[in-house]
Parts: C-alpha cells; structure tokens; sequence
C-alpha cells in the first residue's frame, strides 16, 4: 500500500479499514510524495495507494497499459465531498444574489465541459498555456 502521510487520504483510511474490516498490519506501508507514491504502483513496487480515482487510476493506466480498478472509499459507506464551492456566511447574507449568479455560471460551466470535455480542455489550455508544461507527461486532459 502506497501512502503520502498526513495527505487528505491517510485522514481517512482508519476509518476505510474499519470499514473494510481489515488492519494495517495486514499490509506493508511504502510512504513518499505523491510522485513516490504513483511511480511505486507503476514499477510494481507497491500494488495499491492511496489517491483520486479522477486522476491518479488514469495515471497508472496511461503508464503501464494496464487495466486499474479503484476502490471507491463509497462502496464501503464513506462518502465524502471531493471537490466543492466555499464562501463566508456573510458573502451568502450580504450579497445573495452575487453567490446565486455565480453558482448558476459555475453550473452553467461544469454542463458544458461534461457535454464537450475536448473543448473545456481547451479552454483552459487558451486560458493557461504555459500550466501545461508543470503537468505530469503520464497526465491527460
């Protein structure tokens, strides 16, 4: 098991065990950043992590052509927000209607890049095109 100690996925893996049914010392811990963690799955140096299905599972699949199952922290009743929108309480109280059109823009855009991913990708690729280059070269849009 490949871990980043004291990242948001180590906070709740105890709980995932329990969960599971299962213990730590049921396993051998390999522990580094996040690249350590990926590149360990990749050469075989580990056969699970700890990490984001939306972007790590893609990862190891586009370096080693194999297929990769995640195991969603959700099938064991732990559901979690993973990404999300936060504001002040009195952003919400003073300026409602400013926190209403952003929400609907924000949906409105989220809409968009589902039904065209290629064209929201490209988006910001005309918006930053310079963040490309910091970008894992195993990463895929």
């Amino acid at each position: 098991m490949a871990t980043t100690p004291g990242d948001s996925m180590s906070q709740i893996w105890p709980l995932f065990l329990k969960k599971a049914g299962l213990r730590e010392s049921d396993m051998t811990i390999v522990s580094g950043d996040a690249t350590t963690k990926l590149n360990a799955v990749i050469n075989g140096q580990a056969d699970v992590l700890l990490g984001y299905v939306m972007d790590q599972s893609m990862k190891i699949k586009d370096a080693t052509g194999k297929d990769v199952y995640p195991i969603k922290f959700a099938d064991y009743g732990i559901n979690l927000v993973s990404s999300g929108i936060i504001t002040q309480k009195d952003l919400l109280k003073d300026n409602p209607d400013l926190v209403k059109r952003f929400m609907a823009a924000s949906t409105k855009a989220i809409e968009a890049a589902v039904k065209d991913p290629k064209d929201a990708a490209q988006s910001i690729l005309n918006a930053q095109p310079e963040g490309w280059k910091d970008r894992d070269p195993h990463a895929r849009l």
